[in-house]
C-alpha cells in the first residue's frame, strides 16, 4: 500500500478506511473459513404427526426443523425423508438406532422430499415432507425406522432419526407406573426457612408447580419429610401460602411413599463404612414452644373427629408427629440411582425398608429383549425396576425447552412401548418409569407427556403398588461403584459428625448440636445436589463441624511468673456456642519445678454461652527456672475438647525467705553493733576512772 494512503493530511479517508476494513473482517470472519474458526453447529431434527403413533392408510407427515448456530447462512438444501420396509422386532436394536449406537441406515428406502431454504445464522426453519400413505412400503404392524438427511448438493447439512408405530391398534396395552419425587432445591440447612418455604409454595414456586402437576395424574409421588416438617415446626408462624400448600398436599389422591429427610442418599454412608441407615435424631430442638398456643376450652369435652393420619394433634408436636404423613406405601425407599449392593438391602431391611426402587442399570435383568418388565425380587426386598432407556426418554421430553424436542423424546418413547406391546404377547410385563430428581427446574411438558402416554392405545397407567405384586423375577444387583473421592468425602462427613458426638457432652443441650448435626448432614448428602455443587457443600459442612468442636478451648496464655513458694496460675477457657457447657479443665506440670495439689488437677467448669471463665490453679514453686504447665479440656465421658495449651512459668523460688534472712541479719547485726558499743563505753569510763 502506498506511503501517502497514511498521510496526515488525510485522517478522515483513513479512519474511513480502517472502519471498513475492520467491518468486512468481522464479516467475513478475518478470512477464516468458518468450519476453522468455529465448528459447524447445523443439526436437523425431526418430528411426526402424532408423535410416532401412525394408522394404516394414514398419510406420514414429517416436520424437519433445520436450525443454524453458525456465523454464516446455510445455501438452500433438500430434506429427504427415507423409512424401513421391514419393523424393527427388538428393544435393543430400537435403542441402538434412536442413540446412534447402529451406525447402518436401517431406514434406507426413499419416500418424500421437501425443498429447504437457505437458514440465516442464528436461526431455524421448518419444512413438511408429505408422504402418502400408498408411497409407504409398510406391511405388518410394527415399528418402523425413520430417517431424514438435510443436503445441498453433495454436502450434507444434517441428519436425524426417528421412528414410528404403524397400525399398532390390536396389541395388549403395557402396563406403565410413574414415580415422582416431591422436592426442593438442595441446600445445607436442617430446615427449610419461612423465607424459602413462601419462596418455594407462591405461585409459581416450584413446590406449587410441584404439586399442581401430579395432581390427579397417575403417577406416584415420593415426598420429602422435611418439607412437611419444615411447615409444622413454625406453628402459627408459618407462612399462609405453605399451610395452604400442606392442606392440598393432604388432599392428594395419588400413591405416596417418603423420600429420606432432605432426601439423602441411603447407600453411600453404608458404602463409607456407616452399619445402619442414616435416620433424624430429635426434631424438637429446634421448636419454639410460644407458636403452638393451646386453644379452646379445654375443660369441656368435645366429640372426638375423625383422625386424618396427615394431621397432627393439637399442642406442641412430637419429633414423630412433625414427620408424621398418611403414605400408601409408608414402606418403600427410592435410593439413588445405581448405588445400591446387594449387602445394602440387609442394612435397608434391619431399617424396615421392604421394598425399594432402582435402575434397570442396577439390576441384573438377564434378558436381552428388555421385555422383562419393572418387578423384580432379590431376596426379601421388593424392587420396582426403573427402565433407563426409557426414563431418559420421559425425562427429555418433560425437561426440554422446545417443543420439537420434546415431541422428538416423546416419539422414542411411545414407539419403544409399543414395540413391548408388540412383541411381548397376550401378556405384556409392567413398565416402571422415573424422573429425575430435579426435575421440576424446568417441567413445562409434564402434564401433556403423562397424558400422551396414557393415551396410546398400546398401554395403560396401573398403580406403582401394583409393580411389586406381578410376579416378580428373582435378580442380582449390579454393583455400581460410586467414586472413590466421593465416598471418601462421606467417610470424613461421617467422621466430622462422630466428632461432634463427642464433643456434645458439654453442653447444656447436647440433643441440639447432635439432632442439628444429623440434619444438616442428610441435607448435605441430598440426591438434589449435582456433581458440580455436591464437593463445595460437603466441604462447608466439614468447616462448620470443626468450628464446632474447636468452640470451645483453653486460650493461649502468656507466659506466667511464680514468685512464691504458693501462688496461683490463671486458666482461660472460652466457650463460642450458643449454650453453656460444663467441661473438665485437666493441668498438669511438666517439670518438678512447679507442684499442683492433687484436688486442682482436675476441676469441673461452667462456662456461659458465648463467654469466657478464668480458672484460678494453685501450684507451689519449689525451684527456680523456667516450668511448662499443660492445660486440657475434657468432656464427661473422657473425650477430649480442643486442643492442649502449653503455659510457660518463669519460677523464682524462695526469694521471700532469702529476703528474710538478710532483713534478719541486719536486725541481729544492729543490736549486736549496739550492744558492743555500749560495752566498749563502759570500758572506756572505767579507764579514765
Amino acid at each position: 500500500m502506498p506511503a501517502e494512503r497514511f498521510h496526515l493530511r488525510r485522517p478522515v479517508k483513513l479512519l474511513s478506511g480502517v472502519l471498513c476494513a475492520v467491518l468486512l473482517l468481522a464479516i467475513a470472519g478475518f478470512g477464516i473459513p468458518a468450519s476453522a474458526a468455529t465448528p459447524a453447529k447445523v443439526t436437523v431434527s425431526l418430528t411426526t404427526a402424532g408423535s410416532g403413533d401412525l394408522a394404516a392408510g394414514q398419510d406420514l407427515r414429517v416436520f424437519v426443523t433445520v436450525s443454524n448456530a453458525t456465523i454464516a447462512a446455510t445455501a438452500a438444501a433438500t430434506a429427504t425423508v427415507s423409512v424401513a420396509r421391514t419393523p424393527i422386532t427388538s428393544r435393543a436394536t430400537l435403542d441402538d438406532w434412536f442413540s446412534g449406537a447402529t451406525k447402518s441406515n436401517l431406514a434406507g428406502e426413499s419416500v418424500g422430499t421437501a425443498a429447504v431454504p437457505a437458514v440465516t445464522a442464528g436461526l431455524s426453519t421448518s419444512v413438511q415432507v408429505s408422504v402418502p400413505a400408498a408411497s409407504l412400503p409398510f406391511g405388518t404392524a410394527g415399528v418402523y425406522p425413520i430417517s431424514v438427511s438435510v443436503a445441498s448438493g453433495t454436502k450434507v447439512l444434517g441428519t436425524t432419526r426417528s421412528a414410528v408405530a404403524w397400525n399398532v391398534t390390536s396389541s395388549a396395552a403395557v402396563p406403565v407406573a410413574i414415580a415422582v419425587p416431591l422436592t426442593v432445591p438442595a441446600g445445607e440447612s436442617e430446615f427449610l426457612t419461612a423465607a424459602q418455604l413462601t419462596q418455594y409454595t407462591a405461585p409459581g414456586g416450584v413446590l406449587t408447580r410441584e404439586l399442581g402437576d401430579v395432581e390427579n395424574l397417575p403417577v406416584a409421588v415420593g415426598i420429602d419429610p422435611r418439607i412437611i416438617a419444615s411447615i409444622r415446626i413454625l406453628g402459627t408462624s408459618a407462612p399462609q401460602t405453605a399451610r395452604d400448600w400442606l392442606d392440598q398436599l393432604a388432599t392428594l389422591p395419588n400413591q405416596t411413599f417418603p423420600l429420606a429427610w432432605a432426601d439423602a442418599d441411603l447407600t453411600a454412608p453404608i458404602h463409607a463404612g456407616q452399619k445402619s441407615v442414616l435416620e433424624t435424631k430429635s426434631l424438637v430442638y429446634a421448636m419454639n414452644p410460644s407458636l403452638f398456643p393451646v386453644t379452646g376450652n379445654q375443660s369441656t369435652p368435645t366429640p372426638t373427629p375423625t383422625p386424618n393420619p396427615n394431621d397432627t394433634a393439637p399442642g406442641i408436636p412430637t419429633s414423630a408427629s412433625l414427620v408424621s404423613w398418611g403414605y400408601t406405601m409408608p414402606l418403600l425407599a427410592w435410593p439413588s440411582e445405581n448405588s445400591v449392593e446387594t449387602s445394602d438391602l440387609a442394612v435397608l431391611n434391619q431399617a424396615g425398608i421392604t421394598s425399594v426402587i432402582l435402575a434397570s442399570t442396577n439390576v441384573d435383568l438377564d434378558d436381552s429383549s428388555g421385555l422383562s418388565g419393572g418387578s423384580a425380587k432379590a431376596g426379601n426386598t421388593g424392587i420396582a425396576v426403573s427402565d433407563t432407556v426409557l426414563s431418559g426418554y420421559l425425562r427429555t421430553a418433560i425437561q426440554s425447552n422446545t417443543r420439537s424436542t420434546s415431541t422428538e423424546a416423546m416419539t422414542e418413547l411411545t414407539t419403544s412401548l409399543a414395540l413391548m406391546s408388540l412383541e411381548s404377547g397376550a401378556a405384556p410385563r409392567p413398565v416402571v418409569l422415573t424422573l429425575g430428581r430435579n426435575w421440576a427446574d424446568a417441567d413445562t411438558n409434564f402434564e401433556r407427556s403423562v397424558n400422551e402416554i396414557s393415551s396410546r392405545s398400546w398401554t395403560s397407567s396401573v398403580l406403582l403398588s401394583s409393580i411389586f405384586a406381578d410376579h416378580p423375577s428373582e435378580v442380582k444387583l449390579i454393583k455400581k461403584a460410586e467414586p472413590a473421592a466421593r465416598i471418601a468425602l462421606v467417610a470424613s462427613l461421617l467422621a466430622g459428625e462422630q466428632s461432634v458426638v463427642g464433643f456434645a457432652p458439654i453442653a447444656a443441650n447436647p440433643d441440639a448440636l447432635t439432632s442439628a448435626m444429623r440434619l444438616k448432614l442428610l441435607s448435605v448428602l441430598s440426591n438434589e445436589w449435582t456433581t458440580r455443587t455436591w464437593t463445595p457443600a460437603a466441604q462447608t459442612f466439614l468447616t462448620q463441624m470443626n468450628k464446632v468442636v474447636d468452640s470451645v478451648q483453653v486460650d493461649p496464655s502468656t507466659p506466667a511468673i511464680a514468685f512464691a513458694d504458693q501462688t496461683t496460675l490463671p486458666v482461660k477457657v472460652s466457650n463460642d456456642l450458643d449454650q453453656d457447657v460444663t467441661i473438665q479443665l485437666a493441668v498438669q506440670s511438666t517439670t518438678t519445678l512447679v507442684s499442683i495439689d492433687k484436688k486442682y488437677r482436675l476441676q469441673s467448669v461452667t462456662v456461659d454461652a458465648g463467654s469466657q471463665s478464668r480458672v484460678q490453679v494453685p501450684i507451689q514453686a519449689l525451684s527456680n527456672g523456667k516450668a511448662q504447665i499443660v492445660a486440657t479440656l475434657y468432656s464427661s465421658t473422657g473425650v477430649q475438647v480442643g486442643r492442649s495449651v502449653t503455659i510457660k512459668v518463669d519460677v523464682q523460688a524462695g526469694w521471700e525467705t532469702v529476703g528474710t534472712l538478710i532483713f534478719a541479719a541486719l536486725i541481729v547485726g544492729l543490736f549486736a553493733f549496739g550492744i558492743i558499743r555500749n560495752i566498749r563505753k563502759r570500758r572506756k569510763a572505767r579507764a579514765i576512772e
